[in-house]
């Protein structure tokens, strides 16, 4: 039923905005802890089963292939399965980049074209850094992973981590401003490399 949904959520969007390139972004926050069998039940006295890999990536795919959009997948937890994702359809992964650990997953979906929103700032109010020093973090790994600076402006985009939906009305306009400067700063990253 999600995957039927989405589709006709995206033919009303389409038939409403006929030239706008559409994407879609699908919310898997708990997929990690799906995978692990780490999802407590209602109760919270026990675990639900753990999800087989192939199972989940089968499932996400059906969805992402009837979506009819450009497929984006967000999972701002620990441990996100990367090749899964990838190989159920997603052409870019949103994740939180103070969480990034598996460099190796990381570059291979570089490599095989895959987009990042990468979350480089609070999702809830909070005073931010200058610019450059929130893509500190994200300039020192595309260097650790080899690739050149034009390509992280082109493969990066730069989010809040997770969200605005508990931010103020004025700190999203802050957090977004701000994304905005701190995503020049890869830009310009990329024309001086």
């Amino acid at each position: 039923s999600l995957a039927e949904g989405v589709a006709a959520h995206v033919r009303d969007v389409r038939r409403r905005l006929p030239r706008a390139d559409l994407l879609v972004q699908f919310d898997e926050p708990s997929l990690p802890g799906v995978l692990a069998g780490t999802v407590p039940t209602a109760s919270g006295f026990s675990r639900i089963r753990s999800v087989e890999a192939p199972i989940a990536e089968d499932t996400l795919r059906r969805v992402i292939d009837q979506a009819g959009a450009f497929p984006i997948v967000h999972c701002c937890a620990p441990g996100v399965p990367y090749g899964l994702l990838r190989a159920a359809g997603a052409k870019a992964l949103s994740v939180d980049a103070s969480l990034l650990r598996d460099e190796e997953a990381i570059g291979e979906a570089v490599e095989a074209g895959t987009g990042f929103l990468l979350g480089v700032i609070p999702a809830t109010d909070a005073r931010l850094p200058k610019p450059e020093r929130s893509v500190a973090r994200v300039r020192e790994l595309w260097r650790r992973l080899g690739f050149s600076p034009k390509s992280l402006a082109e493969s990066v985009v730069v989010t809040p981590s997770c969200g605005l939906a508990g931010a103020t009305p004025s700190y999203a306009r802050t957090a977004l401003r701000h994304c905005r400067a701190a995503a020049r700063v890869l830009l310009e990253t990329s024309e001086d490399g």
